[in-house]
C-alpha cells in the first residue's frame, strides 16, 4: 500500500497483478468539495461544502480499462435546489463507472480508445448513462439517457431525459444552471411527469411533458391542470416560440 495525496486529501493505493495479465488498482481516501471545485472549475460545485470519504477500484487490461468510484457523500453539504439539496449528515450514494475499449496494437498494452461508456448514479434520484465512439481524432457522444427517479432507457441514438418528480422548482434551477458555465445538455427528446412545476412565479400542476425535434424545430406537447397543447420553438435566426393551446387558466 502506498500513501499519497490526491486533490489535497490523503489517499491509500494498492496495486496487484492478475493471472490474466491485468493490473488491479484499489484506492481509498477523502476529498473536499473545495478541492474538487478547484480541479474541475465547475461553478455549480460552489454550492457544495465539506469533506467526504471515497473508494475506487480500477482494472487495466490490454484492450481497455474500467474505473469505479463510490462515495456515500456523508459530510458534504449541498445548497443546490431540490432534489439535490442535502445536509452533511445525509447519505446520498454516488457511484461513477467508466469503461474504455481500446484499439488492439501489436507489442503495445493498448492503443487509442475506440468506445467508452460512463454511468453516474446519485442514489435513486438521478442516473446518467452516456456511450461514446471514436470519430476522426476525437470521442463523440453516440447515445445517452438521463433518468429522474427512474432507470434511464438508452435510445438508438441521441440523448433522452425520462422521469418523474413530485415537485420541481425551475425558478431556482434556471439561475443555478445559467451561472454554471456548463454547455447545455444536447437533448433530443424528453418525457417528464411532474406533480407541481414552479416556473416564472407560477405553479403548474399535474404536468405531463413530451418533447423532441421535428426537423430543426423543438416541438413539445404539454398536458397539465392549468394548460394543454403544443409548443414549438423555431431555432432559425433569433429563435421564436409559438403555442397552440386547447385550454389555459
Amino acid at each position: 500500500t502506498v500513501n499519497a495525496q490526491f486533490l489535497g486529501g490523503p489517499v491509500a493505493v494498492s496495486i496487484a497483478s492478475q493471472r490474466d495479465g491485468a493490473i488491479a488498482v484499489n484506492a481509498r481516501g477523502t476529498l473536499s468539495a473545495a478541492s474538487l471545485q478547484t480541479a474541475l472549475e465547475q461553478p455549480l460545485l460552489r454550492q457544495l461544502s465539506g469533506t467526504t470519504a471515497w473508494t475506487s477500484s480500477m482494472l487495466f487490461r490490454r484492450r481497455g480499462a474500467s474505473i469505479l468510484v463510490e462515495s456515500g457523500l456523508q459530510g458534504i453539504v449541498s445548497t443546490l435546489p431540490a432534489p439535490l439539496a442535502k445536509a452533511g449528515a445525509d447519505v446520498l450514494p454516488l457511484r461513477f463507472e467508466h469503461t474504455v475499449v481500446t484499439e488492439e496494437q501489436s507489442g503495445r498494452w493498448s492503443g487509442p480508445p475506440m468506445t467508452d461508456r460512463s454511468t453516474l448514479d446519485l442514489g435513486k434520484l438521478v442516473r446518467i448513462e452516456v456511450q461514446r465512439r471514436r470519430e476522426g481524432g476525437k470521442m463523440v457522444v453516440e447515445r445517452g439517457a438521463v433518468g429522474l427517479n427512474e432507470a434511464p432507457r438508452l435510445p438508438e441514438r441521441g440523448i433522452v431525459l425520462n422521469g418523474n418528480a413530485s415537485e420541481l422548482d425551475l425558478d431556482q434551477w434556471l439561475p443555478a444552471l445559467a451561472g454554471s458555465g456548463a454547455a447545455p445538455l444536447p437533448l433530443t427528446a424528453l418525457n417528464l411527469q411532474i406533480g407541481a412545476l414552479d416556473v416564472y412565479g407560477k405553479r403548474i400542476n399535474q404536468v405531463a411533458l413530451r418533447a423532441g425535434f421535428q426537423g430543426s424545430d423543438w416541438l413539445a406537447h404539454v398536458n397539465a391542470r392549468e394548460l394543454a397543447g403544443d409548443v414549438r420553438w423555431r431555432s432559425q435566426g433569433k429563435g421564436r416560440i409559438s403555442a397552440q393551446l386547447s385550454h389555459f387558466t
